[in-house]
C-alpha cells in the first residue's frame, strides 16, 4: 500500500489560504482512490505519513493563487516508500478549478507545470501516471507518463542549457543568425545568488544580438550597422509577487549588467523605487504582472543603459513625463493593452530626445490634447489603434516632423479636423481603416507611401478629398466600405500607384473611364466581392501594366471580347465565384504573359475551342472545377488540350460532367476516340457505357421496381388480414409492468469487470 502526500486547501475567516499539513491520500486499489486527511487513519493501517510543507506565499487575488512547497515522503507499514520530491520554483495561475474527489486541480498542476529535482523525474511521473490512472484508464495513464517524462527532459534541458542561441518563442529575436557567445559563469554565479532568496528569478546565458531588434506585434524596426552580438545574459521572472522578486533582484550585486530583464505573468501592482537600483539593464519588460502605480524615480538608477522598455499588458490609468526622468537613450517605449484614457503634453516630457518607437494601442484612450506628442520630435512610429478616439483635433501631432508611421485603426473616428496631419512631411503610412469615417480631407503629404482607409463608411470616391496628387502614393485600400459606383475620372492622379483594392464594396456600376489618368502604373488591382454584373469594354485598357486582376465573388454572367484589351502584361487573371455562362471566344486571347486562369465556380456548360488553344504559354495553372460541363463532342477540344497539357489543370477531381460527375480529364482519351469515331452524331451525349448496355440496364431496373412493388403490396395485405383475425379475439389480460423483468440482470462481475480482484 502506497501513501501519496497531497496538499489541501483550506478558507479562512481572512479569506486567505494556508495549507494543511496532515494531509495524505492513500492508493487503496487499483481505480479506487480516497482522500485520508486524519494521520489518525494511516496509523489504523500500520502506515505513517511524514510532510515537511514549507509555505512562501499564499493568496487569493483574482483567482489567481500563488504557492510554493516542499513534498517529502510518506511510510507505509512495509516500508518507506518516496513517491515524489519536488520543488516548484513557478507558482501557477489558474482561471479556473478542476477539482475531483481525489485531490484538487491546484496541486495537479504543479506537478505538471512546475519544475522539480532532476533526480525525482520518474518518481514523479509514476504519480501523474496514478493520478490519471484513477479518472480515465490505464491506457491514457500510460500515455500521460510517457509525455510526463518527454516534457520534463525538455525542460530542464532548456532551463540548464548553456547553448548560446536565444529562445524563438521569445519576444524579442536578433536579426542575425549568428551564435551568441555568452560566459556561462556569469549566469551560474547569479545563480547561486538568485538561489538563496528562492526561485523567483532565473539566469539565463542565452543572449540576443545587439545588431538589431524586432518586436513580433505591430510596426517596431530598430536596425543598426553593427554586426557584433551582446554577450550579456539576462533574467526572467515569472508568476511571483512583487516582495520575491525584489529579494532576488536585492540580492544582486551593484551595476549587474544585463541584457534584458524580463518579468511577465507575476503580481506586482506597485514598482517600488529601488527595484532596479543594482542593475544595468538594455531592454526592461514588465509584461501582464498588474502594474498600476510606480514609485517617484523609478526608472531613474536604469539611467543611460535603458533603450527598450516594455509595459505592456498592465493595468496603468495614466503616465507622466516624471515616470521616465533619466531615460535619455530610450528607443522604444511600449505602453499598449492598458487603461490609459487621456494623453496631454505632461505625458512625455523632453527625456525621449532618441525614442523612434510608441506603442499605445489597445487601450482607452478617448482625449489627445493638443501638443500631447510635441517633445518627441526623433519618433518615427506611433500606434494609436483599437482605443476610443471620435474626433482627431488640430495639433494633435505637432512636434512629430519625424514621424513616418501613424495608426488610427479600429478606433471609432467619426471626424477628422482640417490640417490634423498637417506638418507630418515624412509621413510613410497613414492608416485610418475600421472607423466611422464618410468624409476625409488629407493634405499634402509628399512621402505617403501607404493608405489604408478599408472599413469605413465612404459611399463615394469623391469622399476623399487630396489637395494635390499624392506623388509618392504606391498602395491604396478602400476594402469594405459602402462605395456603389465609379464615375469617370474618379481618381486624382496617382503616378507611382501599385496596388489599388476596392473589395467588399457595392460596386455594381463601372464607367469605362474610371481607371482613365489615375493608374497608369497600377500592378495589383483588386474589385472582388462586389455587386458587379457586366464590364464595359475599355475599363482597363488604361491600366496597360497591370498584372494582377481579381474580379471574383461578383455577378459577372458575360465577358465581352474587348473587356480586356490592352492588358498584354496580366500574370494572374481571377473571375472565379461569379455567373459566367458563357463568354466571347476571343475576350482571352490577348494575354500574353498570362500564368493564372481562375474560372472555376461558375455556370460553364462549354466553351468555344479558341478559349483556350490561343493562350501563351506562360499559362502553368487553370482552373475549371465546380462548373457543370456538358461533355460532348464539342469538348473534343478541350480533351485534346488537356493530353497536351494535362499537368496545367488544377482541381481535376471536382473538373466532371454535369450528366455522370465523371471527371473530364480521366475520359479525356474516351471522349477523342469516341468522336473522332464517326459512330456517334456529331454533337451526341458522351457516356463511358455502351447504349446497349444503358438499354438493359434500364430494363433491369424497371423489373426490379415492379418485383418491389408487388413484395409491398404482399406486406400490406398480410397485416390487414392478421388486424381482422385478431378482433375477433378477446383482449388479453393484462399483467402489471413491475411483474415482468423485461431486462435481465446481467453478472455485476461482467458489468464491472475493474472490481475483480486478482
Amino acid at each position: 500500500m502506497e501513501f501519496s502526500c497531497l496538499i489541501k486547501i483550506k478558507r479562512e475567516k481572512t479569506n486567505k489560504r494556508k495549507l494543511i499539513r496532515n494531509s495524505c491520500f492513500v492508493d487503496k486499489m487499483k481505480g479506487v482512490r480516497r482522500v485520508r486527511r486524519e494521520e489518525s487513519r494511516q496509523m489504523k493501517r500500520g502506515g505513517s505519513c511524514s510532510i515537511d510543507t514549507q509555505i512562501i506565499q499564499s493568496t487569493n487575488q483574482q483567482s489567481t493563487h500563488s504557492y510554493s512547497a516542499n513534498i517529502r515522503q510518506c511510510q507505509s507499514a512495509d516500508g518507506q516508500v518516496t513517491v515524489i520530491r519536488w520543488r516548484p520554483n513557478r507558482s501557477v495561475s489558474l482561471p479556473f478549478r478542476f477539482c475531483s474527489n481525489v485531490f484538487c486541480s491546484y496541486q495537479f498542476f504543479f506537478l505538471l507545470f512546475t519544475f522539480h529535482d532532476s533526480t525525482s523525474t520518474t518518481n514523479f511521473c509514476r504519480l501523474v501516471h496514478s493520478l490519471f490512472a484513477s479518472m480515465t484508464n490505464e491506457k491514457v495513464a500510460q500515455i500521460s507518463f510517457l509525455l510526463c517524462i518527454a516534457s520534463l527532459v525538455a525542460s530542464e534541458s532548456i532551463l540548464h542549457s548553456s547553448s548560446s542561441s536565444s529562445s524563438s518563442s521569445s519576444l524579442y529575436s536578433s536579426s542575425s543568425s549568428s551564435p551568441v557567445v555568452v560566459d556561462v559563469d556569469v549566469c551560474t554565479s547569479i545563480n547561486a545568488i538568485l538561489n538563496v532568496q528562492g526561485d523567483a528569478c532565473r539566469c539565463f546565458a542565452s543572449g540576443v544580438g545587439s545588431g538589431g531588434l524586432h518586436i513580433a506585434e505591430h510596426v517596431v524596426h530598430l536596425e543598426n550597422n553593427s554586426s557584433t552580438h551582446d554577450p550579456l545574459p539576462w533574467i526572467g521572472c515569472t508568476r511571483e509577487r512583487m516582495p520575491a522578486i525584489y529579494r532576488a533582484l536585492d540580492a544582486l550585486p551593484n551595476d549587474t549588467k544585463l541584457h534584458k530583464l524580463w518579468i511577465w505573468d507575476s503580481l506586482v501592482p506597485v514598482v517600488p523605487q529601488k527595484l532596479f537600483a543594482k542593475l544595468k539593464v538594455k531592454n526592461l519588460i514588465l509584461e501582464g504582472s498588474h502594474v498600476g502605480q510606480f514609485f517617484p524615480n523609478v526608472f531613474k538608477s536604469l539611467g543611460n543603459s535603458l533603450e527598450v522598455l516594455i509595459l505592456k499588458s498592465n493595468i496603468i490609468y495614466r503616465v507622466d513625463a516624471s515616470l521616465f526622468e533619466g531615460l535619455t537613450d530610450l528607443r522604444v517605449l511600449d505602453l499598449s493593452s492598458n487603461q490609459l484614457s487621456q494623453l496631454g503634453p505632461s505625458s512625455f516630457g523632453g527625456n525621449f530626445s532618441k525614442l523612434k518607437t510608441l506603442n499605445l494601442h489597445h487601450n482607452n484612450i478617448s482625449i489627445i490634447k493638443e501638443d500631447a506628442f510635441r517633445y518627441l520630435e526623433n519618433l518615427e512610429t506611433l500606434n494609436l489603434a483599437y482605443n476610443n478616439l471620435q474626433v482627431v483635433e488640430v495639433n494633435v501631432f505637432n512636434g512629430l516632423k519625424n514621424l513616418r508611421y501613424l495608426s488610427l485603426e479600429g478606433n471609432n473616428i467619426e471626424r477628422i479636423a482640417l490640417g490634423a496631419f498637417d506638418g507630418l512631411l515624412h509621413l510613410q503610412s497613414l492608416n485610418l481603416g475600421q472607423n466611422a469615417l464618410t468624409t476625409i480631407q488629407l493634405p499634402t503629404l509628399p512621402n505617403l507611401r501607404e493608405l489604408l482607409l478599408n472599413n469605413n463608411s465612404f459611399h463615394r470616391v469623391g469622399d476623399i478629398k487630396v489637395h494635390s496628387a499624392l506623388q509618392a502614393l504606391e498602395s491604396f485600400y478602400l476594402d469594405e466600405n459602402e462605395i456603389v459606383q465609379l464615375d469617370a475620372n474618379q481618381f486624382l492622379p496617382f503616378p507611382s500607384i501599385k496596388v489599388l483594392s476596392l473589395a467588399s464594396n457595392r460596386l455594381s456600376n463601372l464607367h469605362p473611364d474610371a481607371f482613365k489618368g489615375c493608374c497608369s502604373t497600377l500592378e495589383v488591382l483588386s474589385l472582388q466581392r462586389n455587386h458587379i454584373e457586366s464590364l464595359p469594354d475599355g475599363l482597363f485598357a488604361a491600366l496597360g501594366n497591370l498584372s494582377k486582376l481579381f474580379l471574383s465573388e461578383n455577378n459577372l454572367t458575360n465577358l465581352d471580347e474587348n473587356v480586356f484589351h490592352g492588358m498584354e502584361q496580366l500574370n494572374v487573371l481571377s473571375v472565379s465565384h461569379n455567373r459566367l455562362k458563357a463568354f466571347h471566344r476571343r475576350a482571352l486571347v490577348n494575354f500574353q504573359a498570362l500564368e493564372k486562369l481562375y474560372l472555376n465556380d461558375n455556370q460553364l456548360r462549354t466553351m468555344d475551342n479558341s478559349s483556350l488553344t490561343d493562350m501563351p504559354d506562360s499559362l502553368y495553372l487553370l482552373d475549371l472545377s465546380d462548373n457543370p460541363w456538358r461533355c460532348d463532342c464539342e469538348l473534343i477540344w478541350l480533351a485534346h488540350w488537356i493530353r497536351e497539357k494535362g499537368d496545367v489543370l488544377v482541381n481535376d477531381a471536382v473538373t466532371q460532367c454535369v450528366e455522370n460527375s465523371i471527371q473530364i480529364k480521366a475520359i479525356a482519351d474516351d471522349l477523342i476516340s469516341y468522336c473522332e469515331s464517326g459512330n456517334g452524331t456529331a454533337y451526341g451525349h458522351f457516356s463511358r457505357n455502351d447504349n446497349s448496355n444503358d438499354y438493359w440496364i434500364s430494363v433491369f431496373g424497371i423489373l426490379l421496381s415492379v418485383v418491389s412493388l408487388l413484395i409491398l403490396a404482399s406486406i400490406a395485405l398480410l397485416y390487414v388480414q392478421d388486424g381482422r383475425l385478431l378482433a375477433k379475439y378477446n383482449d388479453l389480460k393484462r399483467i402489471p409492468s413491475d411483474m415482468v423483468t423485461l431486462i435481465p440482470q446481467r453478472n455485476e462481475r461482467i458489468l464491472y469487470p475493474i472490481y475483480e480482484k486478482n
